[in-house]
């Protein structure tokens, strides 16, 4: 098998994906479950969901592709959603 074989290609079957705009895509990678959370991170499966961005930039006419994956202690989760919203701003911010 080569490096090819191993790349994904579409979103994984039990994450959940959904396109925020041209330029963002939202996904969440179950507990226990490989998907893009684990993919492009550091990040293993483990008992927590793993909540991720990933956003189209342009730098100085090059294109790039920012992720960023969050997985947080049961009591803190409710800032996954603060933390994905301030990295949309910085985003945006640098968009202009």
């Amino acid at each position: 098998m080569n490096e090819a074989d191993h790349t994904p290609h579409g979103p994984y079957p039990t994450d959940r994906t959904a396109r925020r705009d041209r330029k963002e895509v939202d996904d969440t990678t179950p507990p226990h479950h490989d998907g893009m959370g684990t993919f492009s991170s550091r990040l293993a499966p483990s008992a927590g969901p793993i909540a991720g961005a990933a956003f189209l930039a342009e730098s100085e006419g090059v294109d790039s592709v920012v992720l960023l994956n969050v997985r947080l202690l049961p009591h803190l989760r409710a800032l996954t959603s603060a933390i994905l919203d301030a990295e949309r701003q910085a985003q945006a911010s640098r968009s202009h």
